[in-house]
């Protein structure tokens, strides 16, 4: 008596498999609005502490070369703009004769590059064209005013995750992250 053994074969059915993919599509579905969230709060972050980190640069260096550090606009690396915002990018330079500009001799230390279209930078006060520090590490300016503002960093069509980075009179920087719906003036500044 023989008889055939039968090889038991395990696997999904085909309605098994279909209802697994279905269960992943809807959880896929509840985790990529959340992914993009944490996208564009990282992508806020990174430019946030782009110009932190050239505001403080500026300042040290004022300090350590006891002269005048400049940053402004800059959309090509060489000199400064007074039209558009600072998400076309910025640059760091001695400004030997306060004039908030590069001329000849003085020293561009840092550039930084443009940033997406969908990032914007909106100065208030008065460091919406230049920012300035004195040999001592304190914010300057050129002429009458108060040296001291705001700048307000936007993503397009992600309003309610703005940040501000107040530069106090003494040169001191805070950010602060706020929805523009909370804000009135900011609701302007933002896409």
């Amino acid at each position: 008596m023989n008889r055939q053994r039968m090889n038991k074969v395990t696997g999904f059915t085909l309605i098994e498999l279909m209802i697994t993919l279905a269960i992943a599509a809807i959880i896929l579905g509840f985790g990529v609005p959340s992914f993009q969230r944490i996208i564009n709060n990282n992508q806020l972050t990174s430019a946030a502490n782009a110009l932190v980190a050239s505001v403080n640069l500026a300042r040290s260096e004022a300090v350590k070369r006891g002269q005048r550090m400049t940053i402004c606009k800059s959309s090509d690396g060489a000199s400064c703009t007074n039209s558009g915002g600072y998400q076309q990018g910025w640059i760091v330079f001695t400004d030997t004769n306060a004039n908030a500009a590069v001329d000849a001799g003085e020293q561009v230390l840092k550039v930084t590059e443009a940033f997406p279209a969908s990032l914007t930078f909106a100065g208030a006060g008065n460091v919406n064209n230049y920012i300035s520090y004195d040999s001592s590490g304190i914010l300057s300016r050129i002429g009458a005013g108060a040296p001291n503002g705001s700048l307000t960093l936007c993503k397009q069509n992600y309003r309610d995750s703005a940040r501000r980075i107040f530069i106090s009179l003494i040169g001191r920087i805070r950010i602060q992250r706020f929805d523009t719906a909370t804000v009135p003036t900011a609701a302007s500044l933002c896409p």
